[in-house]
């Protein structure tokens, strides 16, 4: 089976101590995917050119920390920040998870009943120094950038300046592109800010054909073919609105608004149009929402080596990650290191902390004070189901706006979440109706992604379940 690559909605195995639920093992197989073909395939793969010598020099420095980072995990894992007591469970859970999938670095932070209670890191932010990860180290978060950017959709619509049933291409007047085959489908002005929040925008990324027409498509990966097909030269990776203009000129999968498939390329999308109604570029625009919660520390990260920041995680490949050619041509660059991030913005491009996470939820938790940011009719539509009906394995879960949904059968009891996933990055948000949130990064993401998943849901689960008082 051609593995792909993509950002991951990854499944939250539900098991509350009160309600007894699990996610069906179906929801496994539709949104627990870890794509990597574009990966394997990137883009102009024939041309490699010499690495410049900050970026040499920088793959030089890490590709010594990735072969010693099994010595590392050798070791017992070190904690930071506050210790909590009666709260032992959680150090020691997360301690054997990433001992079990081999990941050098983690951090992790738990609030209850709105009020932050863990905040703890783990392991090591660079395994060649021993650098330890700080409760505050950053991490790229991935696809939990999704509900970042909803969120940021949906007080934009409070505010009155776009509307879900908006037309959204119409609204954004991209024209036609002229590469050679671009055809605009009649169906692309029909796609509404409803579709684009749900996945139900009419792109297909495991039916779509490839640039070289193979099967299997997320265009959010093929920023050096994008940039050249709308400028004819060989160009720096394409921005995010390049990727949305040059994906005018070809085909949808299905027909909008009719099923869920998730879509990196609709999120991008959705940030344009965030830059258009809000008359500000995507990442100061989300700065300025993010800081009524106290965030001033989160950020659209970079790609290599020389791009990231001073209090930022180092990222490891898994042992199957080979490096290849990057989004600047740059021949046997490792896995981590080999995408635009800032390309994501919207998707997948954010770098964040745990504890800034779970700040972020206070934006939407319904609870009376100064960080609510939408309103109670729009946290109702955040979680509703969407029109068309889910399959019936999965008929307990759905995709609300930016976020999966796991409800039980009264509707009584809902749980948020979202995950993120990129080679050298796994990461973990949870909004449970019981009161508990919490967020958890990693800097390495193992081969078999969608068992350590899973293993992460349990790993959760059991942490909270093993508190014996928690703080007052």
């Amino acid at each position: 089976m051609k593995e792909r690559t993509g950002l991951t909605v990854s499944p939250i195995c539900a098991v509350d101590q009160d309600n007894h639920s699990r996610l069906p093992a179906g929801l496994l197989q539709m949104i627990c995917r870890t794509n990597a073909s574009e990966h394997q395939k990137l883009q102009n793969p024939q041309k490699k050119k010499s690495l410049p010598s900050m970026l040499r020099a920088a793959i030089r420095i890490l590709l010594p920390s990735v072969l010693v980072a099994g010595a590392a995990l050798g070791e017992q894992v070190s904690l930071t920040g506050k210790a909590v007591p009666g709260m032992e469970s959680a150090d020691q859970a997360y301690r054997d998870f990433m001992k079990r999938h081999g990941i050098p670095g983690a951090s992790v932070a738990i609030m209850k009943n709105g009020r932050l209670v863990y905040a703890r890191g783990f392991g090591r932010a660079d395994v060649k120094t021993k650098k330890p990860v700080q409760p505050g180290t950053l991490f790229r978060i991935a696809s939990i950038s999704k509900p970042i950017t909803a969120l940021a959709v949906v007080h934009l619509v409070e505010q009155g300046k776009i509307s879900y049933d908006l037309k959204v291409f119409p609204y954004l007047s991209y024209p036609t592109p002229g590469y050679a085959g671009a055809k605009r489908d009649p169906r692309l002005d029909s796609i509404t800010v409803r579709h684009l929040l749900q996945h139900s925008g009419g792109w297909n990324r495991d039916t779509a054909l490839d640039p070289q027409g193979e099967r299997g498509f997320d265009p959010m990966f093929y920023p050096r073919v994008a940039a050249k097909d709308l400028t004819g030269r060989d160009l720096p990776p394409a921005t995010a609105e390049s990727i949305a203009r040059w994906m005018v000129g070809k085909p949808l999968q299905f027909d909008p608004g009719t099923r869920y498939a998730y879509s990196n390329l609709g999120y991008c999308v959705l940030g344009r149009v965030i830059e258009k109604a809000s008359g500000q570029r995507y990442e100061p625009y989300l700065r300025s929402l993010l800081a009524k919660a106290g965030i001033t520390d989160m950020h659209i990260g970079g790609g290599d080596p020389t791009r990231l920041r001073k209090n930022e995680s180092r990222y490891f490949p898994n042992p199957s990650d080979q490096p290849k050619t990057s989004a600047w041509d740059q021949a046997d660059t490792p896995a981590p290191y080999r995408h635009s991030i800032s390309t994501m913005d919207a998707h997948g491009g954010w770098i964040a902390n745990p504890s800034d996470l779970i700040r972020f939820t206070t934006l939407l938790d319904g609870r009376p004070g100064p960080t609510d940011l939408v309103g109670s009719k729009s946290l109702a539509l955040i979680h509703a189901r969407p029109s068309f009906a889910p399959p019936a394995s999965e008929k307990n879960n759905y995709y609300g706006f930016g976020w999966s949904i796991w409800e039980r059968k009264d509707a009584r009891f809902r749980n948020w979440f979202h995950s993120g996933s990129l080679p050298g990055t796994m990461s973990m948000l949870i909004r449970s109706d019981n009161g508990i949130t919490w967020a958890a990064v990693f800097n390495l993401r193992p081969k078999d992604s969608s068992a350590a998943f899973k293993d992460l849901d349990a790993t959760m689960w059991k942490a909270v379940r093993g508190v014996r008082k928690w703080p007052e």
